[in-house]
């Protein structure tokens, strides 16, 4: 226990002493939040606007088209559940609901065909702005039905029924922030361990270890162990930062956000152990693990959401382990979900853990 506590000391002092190593995995993940930090700071010129289309007959078609060739929209559509999902994370500024049975028709003036649109209670002030331009809309609508009747008069055949409802009060970082926690823990476990290993190999530090009293498995232990503490480090910084500058929210259990930070950092580990393994040097080493981390790192939900990707493309990607790791974070800290609701999330990491480690020891050699 002694000697695997020396090693563990000794692997966290050569960590800290590789200055560019600290630079990529503790630097550019707070560069990043920083910048993505300001940018997201505002709400933006645009406002998103998810439809449910329950009617889906040409008097809501209409209506949609209109709202289409509005700069200042951005629209999307897709079920009830979903699209409240999506405004409850922060994703929609506004949901419309065009229910069944909607039409421009004046059959019954008494009784408007109402379109339903939900909004954050806690954003009210940035859903206002759309939410005049729909009831303008409305208006409109209603005298173009009524064009005989004196503007007046006009009957309220078509109407705007506004509900505010209760939300997480998301906001663009509070979806970064655990992406890049995710990307940062995966950097980590790649590069860390692929670099760091393949230049002992080269140098044989590795090889004249088998000679000394140390244990070669206290040696592996040792390393994952200090780089298992260095990603605690990462997070706790990554988190102190977005709470402090950017109000980030953290609604979830923060123990849970550890264990599948742990379990994230097992499965990148294991695979820069792989690497580490099979390469002969660092210039070996670069190629494999770029190829590795960069289609995760752009198609895994790190910077935008997944559900803009097209359908192919969210079903190859969601097998992924940083689309699990990134997931289960989100999740979490926006959402609150508790284990029970991440069983897809922690097998999936759980899978990779197994694979990649078994690839590991196939591969890794001392020399």
């Amino acid at each position: 226990m002694e000697q695997l506590r020396a090693l563990t000391i000794a692997s966290f002092k050569m960590y800290f002493r590789n200055k560019s190593a600290v630079f990529f995995s503790l630097f550019i993940p707070i560069l990043i939040i920083i910048i993505f930090g300001v940018l997201l700071g505002g709400n933006g010129s645009k406002l998103s606007i998810g439809i449910n289309d329950q009617a889906n007959n040409q008097s809501s078609q209409n209506i949609i088209s209109q709202l289409k060739k509005i700069d200042s929209f951005t629209i999307s559509s897709g079920v009830y559940d979903n699209e409240i999902k999506s405004l409850k994370s922060g994703d929609r500024d506004i949901v419309l609901v065009f229910p069944k049975g909607f039409s421009l028709t004046p059959v019954d003036t008494s009784s408007p065909s109402k379109i339903q649109a939900y909004y954050d209670q806690a954003k009210s002030q940035t859903a206002q702005v759309g939410l005049l331009v729909l009831d303008n809309i409305v208006q409109t609508i209603n005298q173009g039905i009524y064009s005989n009747i004196s503007k007046q008069s006009v009957p309220q055949y078509v109407s705007l029924e506004q509900k505010g409802i209760e939300t997480n009060n998301l906001s663009g970082i509070d979806f970064l922030v655990p992406g890049i926690i995710a990307m940062s823990i995966m950097q980590l476990g790649l590069f860390s361990v692929a670099f760091a290993f393949t230049t002992m190999k080269k140098t044989g530090a590795l090889k004249r270890l088998q000679a000394t009293p140390a244990k070669p498995s206290n040696f592996i232990i040792a390393q994952s162990l200090s780089r298992l503490g260095i990603s605690m480090i990462q997070v706790l910084i990554l988190i102190g930062i977005g709470i402090a500058l950017f109000k980030l929210h953290m609604y979830g259990n923060i123990i849970f956000f550890f264990f599948f930070i742990l379990l994230g950092a097992a499965v990148f580990l294991a695979m820069g152990f792989a690497v580490a393994g099979y390469s002969k040097d660092e210039n070996q080493a670069a190629p494999i693990t770029n190829f590795i981390q960069l289609p995760m790192l752009f198609l895994s939900g790190v910077f935008f959401p997944r559900t803009l990707m097209p359908d192919f493309l969210k079903n190859v990607t969601s097998i992924l382990p940083l689309t699990y790791l990134a997931d289960a974070l989100r999740q979490i800290a926006n959402n609150g979900a508790g284990i029970s609701q991440l069983w897809g999330d922690f097998i999936g990491l759980l899978i990779w853990a197994i694979i990649c480690m078994i690839i590991a020891v196939k591969v890794f050699k001392w020399e």
